[in-house]
């Protein structure tokens, strides 16, 4: 997904929307979402020079994913 995807699909959304992060489909929790970073990922040899990637990380864990997020995820 690019930056451009997500901000489409965030479209659709209101802008005082929390967001959290999905894990772990056979045993769903929601996470917080921690420090939002970009960097170079790993090329194949293993340098940091592959292409620029934003990465969310994982803050802390709410809750197990609520049912109505999990049939909206297919899970």
């Amino acid at each position: 997904m690019t930056v451009a995807e997500l901000m489409e699909i965030l479209e659709g959304f209101s802008s005082g929307n929390e967001v959290r992060l999905a894990t772990q489909k056979h045993w769903p929790f929601e996470y917080s979402i921690g420090e939002v970073v970009g960097a170079k990922s790993l090329s194949d040899d293993g340098e940091s020079d592959g292409p620029y990637v934003v990465y969310l990380s994982e803050d802390r864990q709410l809750d197990y994913l609520s049912g109505d997020a999990k049939e909206a995820l297919g899970w």
